[in-house]
């Protein structure tokens, strides 16, 4: 059975979440890519750091280790402004 926390991310989650999206975009850029996310442009350590000063950033953690992450913003990026 796995044991998932969901928390917010701190500062010191940021190192982890950059290597944990370039994980995520290594195994995009191999597969289906369906959000075309790019290693380094989206998301990249720039989006952990942001998001965790916005107070917006959550980490999925299984035995301490980050197994997801997403960030909950009132307004949406660029790009989803249309959605509804």
């Amino acid at each position: 059975m796995m044991n998932i926390i969901i928390e917010k991310a701190q500062e010191s989650d940021i190192d982890a979440l950059s290597r944990f999206y370039d994980e995520v975009n290594d195994y995009l850029a191999s597969h289906i890519n369906y959000p075309e996310w790019k290693r380094g442009i989206y998301p990249a350590r720039d989006t952990a750091e942001n998001a965790v000063l916005e107070d917006t950033a959550y980490a999925a953690r299984e035995n301490g280790r980050i197994i997801g992450s997403f960030i909950l913003r009132q307004v949406p990026e660029n790009g989803y402004e249309k959605a509804d």
